[in-house]
């Protein structure tokens, strides 16, 4: 499908707005929202359909495109891109926002299945920050960790007394997915493991670097998970916004078999008071699934 639905929580109402331009519709694409710079979602990769009005059978499979749709003008741009750009379904991206060097404000991806059939795991990036108009310029930053796809890319902050000073507690975290080396919906691995970026300052060279590491935390399901839906989560305390940051995990398939899964789980920093709403959270959600769709 190509709709775009929006949904108030003023009045609880949906409201159907422009499709995206793919005549042949997307699916396991990524979605984030930039309200720094442009006031905006931008939409990357996909698997596009095989039917549609206009859907031409020339089309690559997989999209190497990058979408904005600007939230007042309910209008959809193609943005023009260069550097490390590749077409990739089933990747996991999120939007930064740098609270220390700026130029590293923006879109970061990991990992997907490419255009040939096989499972990515490199870490890219492209600044958010030259504006509309201006051309966007994917980054390589490495290639380290497993390959993996149907993942979580999901930030945790803990920034202490003051979250304007950057420091290496401002990091990513790749959480679950899977592995296939034939059949894309037949798991060859699951991962629990959890592989965390840190951005910290390289004194010696004077640049701030995105360092690899693989975190102790792993999802609490020996046998992984892959296909859930992940947020993180920030609430105010003594008035400030954001001084708090969690990670919520919901549901997903375990294992290489996709035992579907309604839990719900949150990870927080050794020591960081979580809401009591979070806190009482649990584990069941009241969520239900009878079939898995492939």
């Amino acid at each position: 499908m190509n709709f775009l639905w929006q949904w108030s929580r003023t009045d609880g109402t949906w409201d159907q707005l422009a499709p995206i331009p793919e005549p042949c519709g997307l699916a396991f694409h990524t979605a984030n929202y930039d309200e720094f710079i442009e006031d905006g979602m931008m939409v990357f990769g996909g698997r596009r359909g095989t039917s549609g009005s206009r859907c031409d059978s020339t089309t690559p499979r997989v999209s190497s495109t990058l979408w904005f749709f600007d939230i007042s003008t309910k209008t959809w741009t193609e943005k023009t891109t260069s550097g490390d750009v590749h077409g990739v379904w089933g990747h996991a991206s999120t939007f930064f926002f740098s609270h220390g060097p700026e130029e590293w404000t923006g879109i970061f991806l990991h990992g997907g299945r490419l255009q040939d059939g096989s499972t990515d795991n490199t870490f890219r990036f492209f600044s958010t920050l030259a504006g509309t108009g201006t051309p966007i310029t994917f980054v390589k930053l490495s290639s380290t960790g497993s390959q993996r796809m149907f993942h979580t890319l999901l930030i945790l902050w803990d920034m202490g007394d003051n979250e304007l000073e950057p420091d290496d507690d401002e990091r990513m975290k790749v959480m679950g997915g899977m592995r296939s080396t034939q059949d894309w919906w037949i798991p060859q691995s699951a991962y629990n493991a959890t592989t965390t970026m840190s951005l910290n300052y390289n004194a010696w060279q004077k640049r701030w670097d995105w360092d690899w590491s693989t975190s102790e935390f792993s999802y609490p399901s020996a046998n992984g998970v892959w296909g859930q839906a992940g947020l993180d989560y920030s609430w105010q305390s003594g008035g400030v916004f954001g001084f708090g940051r969690a990670i919520l995990v919901l549901g997903g398939c375990h294992g290489t078999t996709c035992a579907l899964t309604n839990d719900l789980y949150v990870y927080k920093n050794a020591g960081q008071t979580a809401p009591a709403l979070l806190s009482l959270l649990g584990v069941m959600f009241l969520m239900y699934a009878d079939r898995a769709c492939f």
